[in-house]
Formats: structure tokens, C-alpha cells, sequence
């Protein structure tokens, strides 16, 4: 659930618009606001052993202050988490027009979205263990073709071992595109009631899955620069056409599989 709350459809486009603006130091940014976004989530997990019962912020807040604000949480929660998943589940959609032009039609796009609704939320009643089972699924899917490139990116071009400080303007305008990216990682807080021992695996999964996500992110970082950069246009993702620089059109059909799982298992998730 850590890994799928910070992997969503960011991915496919942050290389591009970070090696924009701060060139070979970009994969440096990663590993500088991964350090940034622990100390947020160390907090999080010492309240994570306070607690064995579900809710994350909405619970503390209520127990801290009482049921009104901490309803106020969980009523903005609900709202913030429905509008996210209406936008990526629509970027869903476009990925997948993508392999099947006729989704472009507004009613083919509605019929996919309603598909896609109730399909996850069919497998979110089936139960935790399916839900789980799924998002498991679904990340080897997302993340096995990233992987693919990164390896194919390094044979053909190399790692970049040089980079330039970035001047004062250029690291600021990224900043909190980079520790965005790594929204997400104390997802798993909401479902602790659902954890057979939470106080205890919840610290360890959020920072385990942290550490390895800031690896993640600079390993995708450092292929994108290996294939030389390449700027996209159109409705391609930079991501994508990286992929092409290397691989061909294969590269684009798989990368759109993995943005089109990476999107799934990011609003099964919530």
C-alpha cells in the first residue's frame, strides 16, 4: 500500500519536467527529499504506535480534539481522495485509448470510466485479502516494465556520473514537484485495524518502502537521462518516449501498459 501510494502516474512525467530544470543533478534531487519527506513520516509512524484501530489522521485528530474535528478530517479526506481518483482514473483512460482508439469517443470514455469504478470497487467489497492480492499484482505489472528500460537505458547509454549544482531559482521551481512524488507512503495508517500487528509493521513498511522508492525514483531518473533526454510531444509521455529512443515502438506500447497499471493499483489503492 506504501509503494502503490506514492507510485501513480507522476512517474511517467516528473523525469522529463526535473532534468528540465536542474539537468544531471535531478536523480540527486530524489534521494535530498526523500531525506526531507522521512522526517514527516517518522512522525507519522510514532503515532502509527499509538494506535491499532484504522482511520490514520482522521483517528488521531479525533482522539486528539474530539469527533467533530476529527469528522472534519475524514469529510475533507473523502472529498480530496474522490477528486484524485476522478483525475487519474480519466488519465487512465486516455492511456488506454491509446492500444484502443474507439475509447477516445466521449461514450466509450464514460463506459470505460463506469467499467473501471466498478470493477475496483467490486474488488474492494470481495475483501482486504483480494484487494491486497491485486495491488500485488498490479505492481509487478507497473513496475517490471520501468525496470526493463532502466536496464535497456544503462546498457545503451550508460550512467551519468557528472552534474552541475543547480543556481538558486532552478532548485526551488522543483522542489515541491520532487516531494510530492513521495505523497503517499503513510497511506497504509488508514486500513491499521485491518494489520495483524500494525504498531509494529507499519513504521517498518512506510520507511522500508520510502527508502526504497527514493532508490526507484533515481534509478528512473538516470535511465531517462541515459536515453539521451528526449523531449515528448503530442499526447506522449516524456517516460514514453524514452522508451522509443531505445526500444522502438515496443517500448511505448509497454510503457503505456505499465502507466495504465500504475494508474489501476494507485486508485484501488485509496
Amino acid at each position: 500500500m506504501s509503494i502503490n501510494g506514492m507510485i501513480g502516474a507522476g512517474i511517467f512525467a516528473v523525469p522529463a519536467l526535473l532534468y528540465s530544470e536542474v539537468g544531471n543533478f535531478a536523480p540527486w534531487m530524489f534521494l535530498i527529499f526523500g531525506l526531507f519527506y522521512a522526517c514527516g513520516t517518522l512522525i507519522v509512524a510514532r503515532l502509527c504506535n499509538m494506535f491499532r484501530s484504522s482511520g490514520g489522521p482522521q483517528l488521531w485528530i479525533q482522539t486528539a480534539f474530539g469527533p467533530f474535528a476529527g469528522f472534519l478530517i475524514g469529510f475533507w479526506a473523502v472529498l480530496g481522495i474522490s477528486a484524485g481518483r476522478a483525475a487519474t482514473l480519466y488519465v487512465l483512460v486516455a492511456y488506454l485509448a491509446v492500444i484502443f482508439p474507439v475509447l477516445a469517443e466521449p461514450g466509450a470514455r464514460a463506459l470505460a470510466l463506469a467499467f473501471l469504478l466498478v470493477a475496483l470497487t467490486g474488488i474492494v467489497i470481495s475483501g482486504m485479502r483480494n484487494s491486497i492480492g491485486t495491488l500485488g499484482v498490479g505492481t509487478v505489472l507497473k513496475l517490471a516494465p520501468i525496470l526493463l528500460l532502466c536496464g535497456v537505458a544503462y546498457a545503451s547509454g550508460g550512467v551519468a556520473t557528472e552534474f552541475t549544482l543547480p543556481r538558486f531559482g532552478q532548485f526551488e521551481s522543483v522542489a515541491l514537484l520532487v516531494y510530492f512524488a513521495f505523497s503517499g507512503a503513510e497511506v497504509g495508517a488508514l486500513s491499521a485495524g485491518e494489520l495483524k500487528r500494525p504498531r509494529r509493521d507499519l513504521p517498518l513498511t512506510m520507511l522500508g518502502s520510502l527508502a526504497l522508492i527514493t532508490a526507484f525514483y533515481m534509478a528512473v531518473q538516470w535511465a531517462f537521462i541515459a536515453t539521451g533526454a528526449p523531449q515528448s510531444d503530442g499526447d506522449a509521455t516524456p517516460l514514453a518516449a524514452a522508451a522509443e529512443a531505445v526500444m522502438g515502438d515496443a517500448g511505448v506500447l509497454i510503457l503505456s501498459l505499465a502507466a495504465i497499471f500504475s494508474i489501476a493499483t494507485n486508485a484501488l489503492n485509496d
